[in-house]
């Protein structure tokens, strides 16, 4: 069988089952198989022959995907801010709408800044590696609840060469943290759906990703009150905040932080025109 014949019997078998990614996942999972990049698949490949062997593995990656298992969980790996980090079902898929905050941070420091940053809720460590990667001086903690989302963590630091630059803890926010560390910056992209809205999330979410990384209380603000509560303690004077939000949050968290004495420094849109990231400083002004 030729591989465009096998990509054009996995597109039927997605469509049936209401997959809407099909073309793209289609084309994904046969890269996989096939050890090429998609854009070789589409221009030279197209009309190979394709082995017993690899169309074996292709019908049960396409018969995973019929399952809604996501397409990355099958390859284990997702592309974030050009880079590939290892995913699976211990930690959130890394988004688009995440690269928001990237960009918000860089265009705040020279390269050549010695920053100590600290990401809450780290996941797969995609935040944290793209920061560390960018900047060669800085320094981070990474923290999570989750030992196993830690370990994700840890092999995409190691894969990034950024290892020895991160301090992973397992730890509930900042239970397990000394006040005795300082930050520079406090990052974090925590779980922000309301806790009845996630029986509504695409199956492909509500099924494989990891709850804790959803679950953000009944109004899905519970991590940004406690971050807002206890940040105060770990931030060296000039520190900042940055924080990913809801597509619908953006007054609800600004005004969290502005009880708790910061002020809305600067905030970040994403590809739909949503308020996506924000920015935090200590208000000076206020006791």
């Amino acid at each position: 069988m030729r591989v465009d014949t096998a990509i054009k019997e996995a597109v039927l078998t997605l469509k049936n089952v209401k997959i809407a990614s099909f073309n793209l996942d289609t084309k994904i999972l046969m890269a996989h198989v096939l050890k090429i990049s998609i854009q070789d698949l589409v221009l030279y490949h197209q009309q190979s022959e394709l082995s017993l062997e690899n169309y074996q593995k292709y019908k049960e990656l396409i018969n995973s995907r019929c399952k809604k298992i996501p397409v990355s969980h099958l390859i284990k790996k997702r592309e974030f801010y050009n880079n590939v980090f290892m995913v699976n079902n211990f930690v959130l898929d890394p988004r688009p709408d995440s690269e928001t905050l990237i960009e918000l941070i860089i265009n705040k420091f020279p390269q050549n800044s010695s920053i100590n940053l600290c990401e809450i809720g780290c996941g797969s460590g995609c935040l944290i590696i793209s920061l560390l990667k960018n900047f060669k001086n800085w320094k981070g903690t990474a923290i999570d609840i989750s030992s196993n989302a830690l370990e994700v963590s840890k092999i995409n630091a190691k894969t990034h060469e950024v290892f020895d630059k991160i301090d992973f803890i397992n730890s509930n926010i900042f239970s397990q943290i000394s006040p005795l560390n300082q930050f520079d910056l406090i990052i974090s992209n925590p779980p922000y759906i309301p806790t009845n809205d996630i029986e509504n999330l695409q199956d492909e979410v509500r099924l494989y990703e990891p709850r804790l990384a959803l679950d953000g209380g009944i109004d899905g603000l519970n991590f940004y009150r406690e971050i807002a509560d206890n940040s105060s303690k770990f931030l060296n004077e000039n520190g900042k905040i940055f924080v990913e939000i809801g597509y619908n949050q953006f007054n609800e968290v600004k005004n969290i932080f502005l009880q708790k004495n910061y002020c809305l420094s600067d905030y970040k849109k994403d590809l739909n025109g949503y308020i996506r990231s924000l920015e935090f400083s200590k208000n000076i002004f206020l006791p």
